[in-house]
């Protein structure tokens, strides 16, 4: 409980920290996400609840932080959920209704694969290949998405998106 305590704390003196520095409303949650992106290919997380299990330390979070920008949190690609309950890493009891995924796409993000850019959900801890609708979770292929997802996505992606992204191809 104490760890819990901890790193709540740590996440809201970060967004407090951060959003002085920026001048706009850093959440706890976008410290979070933030958190999850920079560490999910690095520690082999599954989703964004699994910082809570890693060892974070304030400086190196904080230094890790600095160089992020939060602006990708705000630019969101929003589709239809196109898969199957296979790749849901929480089975629930329960259907939510939900508008659809969330996928972030990282103009500069530090890791090429499986495109560059790619798509990240961070909900299902899933990449997405703009290439060609490739899905994968710690580097392993996990499914591909219709050709016609793929195509929709990228246009919403072209619209916010201030980047090439790659061409499409069918492999």
């Amino acid at each position: 409980m104490d760890k819990i305590e901890s790193y709540s704390n740590l996440f809201d003196d970060l967004a407090g920290y951060y959003s002085k520095f920026y001048r706009r409303n850093i959440t706890r949650k976008n410290i979070i996400e933030a958190t999850f992106l920079l560490y999910a290919d690095q520690k082999q997380l599954e989703w964004a609840g699994d910082i809570w299990d890693i060892e974070l330390n304030e400086d190196e979070l904080r230094n890790i932080l600095n160089d992020f920008d939060f602006n990708i949190l705000s630019k969101e690609v929003e589709t239809d959920d196109i898969f199957s309950p296979s790749t849901t890493l929480i089975l629930r009891k329960v259907l939510i209704k939900s508008k659809g995924l969330i996928w972030v796409i990282h103009k500069n993000d530090k890791d090429p694969f499986p495109s560059n850019p790619h798509a990240h959900c961070v909900d299902r801890n899933l990449k997405l290949d703009l290439s060609n609708g490739n899905c994968y979770r710690n580097r392993k292929y996990i499914t591909r998405i219709h050709s016609k997802d793929l195509v929709l996505i990228r246009e919403k992606a072209l619209k916010v998106f201030e980047g090439n992204l790659p061409p499409l191809s069918s492999e």
